[in-house]
């Protein structure tokens, strides 16, 4: 076993940390001898928040909010805020394949 802490959602208006007993298992082969955690759907791999965290952290982004009022609000860093909302918005993205032949450009001077 290891124990691994995981940022939960908060509850009752306090933050909520999971202490969670990973089970780790080795392959019962004697060539093979890997190896590996159970699978489980508290948190994903190599994180440290749980699914539903960055649910309610994804749907907060989505409301408009700013990086760091979000990150103040759930007690994490902006850049994990930035990660998570550059997660979000890759989905909603689609790649330009094809440029035009012709590109506008408005000149501006500035008299002063």
């Amino acid at each position: 076993y290891r124990l691994q802490k995981i940022q939960h959602t908060q509850a009752f208006g306090r933050n909520t940390v999971l202490i969670y007993r990973k089970r780790r298992y080795i392959c019962g082969d004697r060539e093979c001898r890997k190896r590996f955690y159970e699978d489980n759907s508290i948190v994903e791999r190599y994180q440290r928040q749980s699914v539903e965290f960055n649910q309610a952290l994804s749907i907060e982004l989505i409301h408009g909010k700013n990086f760091k009022d979000v990150a103040d609000r759930f007690m994490v860093s902006p850049t994990t805020v930035m990660r998570r909302f550059d997660e979000i918005s890759s989905t909603k993205l689609k790649e330009t394949t094809d440029l035009p032949r012709v590109i506008a450009i408005d000149e501006y001077h500035n008299l002063q």
